[in-house]
């Protein structure tokens, strides 16, 4: 009885490391899909073809089918911005709108990158793409801030900024 214990006790556990293991991976393709969308955003590169689904030799439910992941998963990995980490309507005003959601875009693909850890090899793989992202929008903001006339629009540019140095 003591054995059957322990080996479904062993089981638990590599079904828990299993499943660790799978969040850790959606998680990296997350973060590289949010990259590969904010480069295409950014101008860095171009839109990569999606294979039409009805030629598609492999099934639709693969793991290339990033958009069908359920709704629970995406509020597990995709951590909720708290109140310090948004942009209040005053950023809304003297931000463009565009420029405020590729920074917001940023700020979400750090956090899940810190969610994983930096030391992860896939992810050292991605940071030179990612630092190009970083420095694309801080140019923009610096550029926007630098157009800016009104000390207190100018204040929240630069915070928003800081907040990319900050990651």
């Amino acid at each position: 009885m003591a054995k059957r214990s322990d080996d479904v006790r062993l089981l638990i556990e590599e079904k828990r490391e299993i499943r660790k293991d799978i969040r850790t991976g959606r998680t990296l393709l997350e973060i590289e899909e949010r990259i590969e969308e904010l480069e295409v955003r950014l101008g860095l590169s171009r839109p990569v073809q999606q294979p039409n689904p009805t030629t598609q030799n492999e099934p639709e439910d693969t793991i290339g089918n990033f958009k069908d992941w359920s709704a629970e998963w995406d509020q597990d990995v995709v951590p909720d911005l708290s109140e310090d980490e948004t942009f209040d309507h005053q950023d809304a005003s003297s931000v463009p709108s565009g420029l405020r959601r590729n920074a917001e875009q940023y700020l979400v693909i750090k956090l899940l990158q810190n969610k994983i850890g930096p030391q992860h090899p896939f992810l050292l793989s991605l940071q030179e793409r990612v630092d190009k992202l970083k420095e694309t929008i801080a140019r923009a903001l610096q550029a926007v801030a630098r157009a800016e006339n009104d000390a207190a629009r100018k204040q929240r540019i630069i915070q928003l900024r800081t907040r990319l140095d900050h990651d």
